[in-house]
Order: C-alpha cells, then structure tokens, then sequence
C-alpha cells in the first residue's frame, strides 16, 4: 500500500521500526538442566496453530535462557515462523499473552507503546502472501523467510485508537463468520442421519406401507436396529439365492507378460455408494479368464479387504462407465438378473441394518475384519416383490436427490466463509471497516514518538552466550 494510498491519519512503517525484534535459539538437549522441571513455554513452529500462544509443547529453564541463544520475549509480543514447510503456502504469526521462549526458526516483535499488538498480528496475517512472495529466501531446502527482509516489511499504520477499533470490528465479524461455519459444518451429519433414516424406513416397509394397502406410511420406530419382522408380503433370503457371487483378478508379475490388458478396479475405485474413477489401472488378462472378471452394467461391487471395520464392505453399482472393465479379487462381484434388485441389495447394504451384518460378518476372533465370497454369499437381505423393491428403490433415490440440492447451496455458502474473513481483513487495512475519527492522535505522532524513544534508547546491546553451565536449573 503506497503512501497515497493511505487513509487520513494514517501512515506506513516497517516492522523493525515499530518494535524490538528478537530471534531464538535451543538449548543444547546434552544439558538435563536446560530442560528437565522446566517452566518457561519454549514456542517452535509446531505451536503456531492459535492466534494467541498461552503455552507451548516444550517448556526450558532459566539456565537454558542463561546460557544459550534463547531470549525471554514478553508477553504482548507477536511471534511469526521464519523457517518451516508451512511457508510454502502459509505464513503463521500468533501473539503471545505470557513471557515465552522461542526456537531459531522463528522472529519475535514487541510492539512498541501506541501499536496495539493484535493489531500488529491481523494486519502481517492480511499481508502473509505479500510477505511470502517477497521475503522469501530462494533456494533453500526448507522454506524459509528472509529475516532481514521481513524486518524491511512495510504496513499500515493507523492512530492507536483505531486499531484498538479495527480489532474489536474484526473479532466481532469473525466471531459470526465461526458460528455460521461451525452451523455450516454441522449440516452434513445431520444430511447424512436423515439419509440413514431414509434406508431404515424403507427397509422396515415404512415407504411403501401405503403403496402396499392404501394407508399412510409408519414413522419408523428408531430404536430397533434390525427389522427381524418383516412385512407380510416380504421374505428373507440368501444374497446368492437370486444372484451369481464372484471373485476378481489376483494381481502378481505374471501378469505384466500377458498381452491381452484391461482396465481394472481396484478396492480404491469403490466407496459407500460411489465409484472413483480418476485413476483407473491396467492389468493383464489371460483370454480364459475374461469372461467371469468382466464387469457389466447393473453388477453389485462389495470391498473385501482387510483393515478398519468400518471400510469393510463398501459397496456401489457399476454402470460401464469405463469400457472392457475387469476387476481385482479384493472387490467381490454380485449380478443380479434383475437390475431393480440389485440397487434394492445396495441400498440395504448401506442402511444401518445391512452395515451391522457387514460388521458381524468381517468380525474374527483374530481381531482382524475380513470379508470373504462365503461370507458375503450368505449376508441375508429382505426380497418384497419385483414391483414393490422397484418403488422402494425410486423412493429411496428421489429423496437422495432431494438431499444432494440441500447439498449444493451448502457447499457454496461454506466456499464464500472460506475467503469472508480474508476479505474483511483486506477491508480493514484499506481503512474501509471502521470510521475514522478526526479526534484521534495522527499516527505520525505515534510514529514520530516511537522513532525518538527508540534514538533515546540508543543501540540494543548484543547479547553474549553465557559459559555452559552444568549445575540444575
């Protein structure tokens, strides 16, 4: 922000102007009494997570600060990270509201009388891209800040009352823009519980109770897991009863010899009702084999796998979306002869129901969870008729549908908070946020004081390393 630029009443200063800059150093870890009973925070950047630093992971003693590089910063001050791989996308400052330490990684500025040290923090936040494209050193194998060229950093400057105001207006708007995303993100689980309640009511016959005898659809009873009773006109079945459950394709070095190759899925490929395909693979085929992993539209893919129980038994529909598919042996194929009841058996397989039996089924003794073609020939699933699963499948996908455009307004509104509070910050330091008040003391006073007390002051005094102690601490 040029000098024009700038509101009335304001100026622009650097940041080795406003304050005392202090860097850090570690003790040696050879010295117990460095370290051990320590109580003094010792801030590294794997602290820099808050805005304000009360505390930190490591804690020093006064003889470590005796005899080591370290300095005592005070609290008020506004620490920023200089060296770290966070810097190749974000530039993390915090203040600090109790004295700390800090490690060689990292830069401590005490504002000066009359900057408000808040203030100071918003605005080199607002300015961090500004600070990475220019302060950054080149060539470095960790990312780091020029420490030299952040102390040249020029910012705003406004009288000391208006920044006090600025950082009242700031915490008031983004202590909004916080409760509508933490509103915003609790939306999703409650979308997702209403999606299961969906599943339980159409598999208890809720859904179609009146398309059945003409009366009006049950609310479901939540505080049964399992319909172990079924409508009259529906049974129980094995899943293989009415389909052809099959393995895939093991994958070994053989395979790259063979000349015939297909695309394949992978248990990658297959989530909860989803198919990613944006990495799809190739493997060879042997020419007999062809026939029983090609896939076609309408098969049912279940993850076998192994692992955590619940990514055991993910399950979604293939619709020949890549052509010549094959798949892996870890992803078990269902094909129904009739497309309708293979979405009816995917749709149970993600209700809270058909996850529990999943989840009995992948149980060991062992403690590992596996699925098996065994185990999934066996998994029982609710058949009504023909007609009755093909309305329950409709019903069951138009009120996904509804759920997906609840979705989409949600996603966009969380997009938008993303950048709010960036954008009041860029607001902020064009002076557009608060009014100015022609009462306030010109910050060039303030900046005219700070440069006479610091020439009063004289040179800070260089800091030698005490001799190594080995007494405690």
């Amino acid at each position: 922000m040029s000098g024009r630029e700038l509101p009335a009443g304001w100026g622009q200063q650097k940041l080795k102007d406003l304050g005392t800059w202090r860097g850090g150093g570690t003790p040696t870890k050879a010295e117990p009494a460095y370290w051990e009973n320590g109580n003094i925070p010792w801030v590294s950047p794997k602290d820099m997570k808050r805005a304000v630093i009360d505390d930190a992971e490591d804690h020093i003693t006064e003889a470590a600060i005796d005899n080591s590089a370290c300095n005592l910063v005070p609290a008020g001050s506004v620490l920023m990270v200089v060296r770290s791989g966070i810097l190749a996308h974000s530039f993390p400052v915090a203040t600090t509201i109790q004295p700390v330490t800090i490690n060689q990684d990292m830069k401590a500025l005490t504002p000066a009388s009359g900057v408000v040290p808040e203030y100071l923090r918003l605005v080199l936040t607002a300015g961090k891209q500004s600070i990475l494209q220019e302060c950054s050193k080149a060539g470095t194998t960790v990312a780091s800040i020029s420490s030299e060229k952040l102390s040249e950093f020029e910012i705003p400057v406004p009288p000391s009352d208006e920044q006090r105001r600025i950082v009242g207006k700031i915490d008031e708007l983004t202590a909004r823009s916080r409760r509508a995303r933490e509103a915003l993100n609790s939306l999703p689980a409650l979308i997702d519980r209403y999606r299961q309640s969906i599943l339980t009511a159409a598999f208890r016959g809720d859904l179609t109770a009146e398309w059945r005898n003409g009366g009006a659809p049950e609310q479901p009873d939540t505080a049964d897991e399992r319909p172990d009773t079924l409508p009259p006109e529906w049974e129980w079945q094995r899943l293989d009863t009415s389909s052809a459950v099959s393995g895939g394709l093991t994958k070994n070095k053989n395979r790259e010899q063979f000349p015939l190759r297909r695309p394949y899925l992978r248990v990658a490929n297959v989530y909860a009702n989803e198919l990613r395909l944006e990495d799809v693979q190739e493997i060879g085929v042997a020419p007999q084999e062809l026939s029983r992993v090609m896939l076609r539209s309408g098969d049912l893919l279940i993850v076998e796998g192994n692992g955590s129980l619940d990514q055991i038994g993910r399950v979604a529909i293939w619709d020949g979306q890549v052509p010549d598919c094959v798949h892996q042996n870890h992803i078990i194929k269902v094909r129904f002869p009739d497309r309708r009841i293979a979405e009816l058996v995917l749709y149970w397989l993600i209700s809270p129901f058909g996850r529990r039996l999943i989840e009995q089924e992948a149980s060991s003794s062992a403690g590992l969870h596996t699925l098996s073609l065994s185990k999934i020939s066996r998994l029982p699933i609710p058949v009504p008729s023909i007609d009755e699963a093909e309305a329950i499948v409709a019903r069951i996908r138009a009120a996904f549908e509804g759920l997906s455009r609840v979705s989409v307004p949600i996603d966009a509104a969380a997009a938008r908070l993303a950048t709010l509070d960036q954008s009041i910050l860029a607001k902020a330091f064009r002076g557009e946020l608060v009014p100015q008040d022609p009462n306030d003391e010109p910050a060039s006073v303030l900046l005219e004081r700070i440069r006479a007390e610091r020439a009063a002051a004289g040179p800070a005094p260089r800091r030698g390393r005490r001799p190594k102690v080995t007494g405690g601490g």
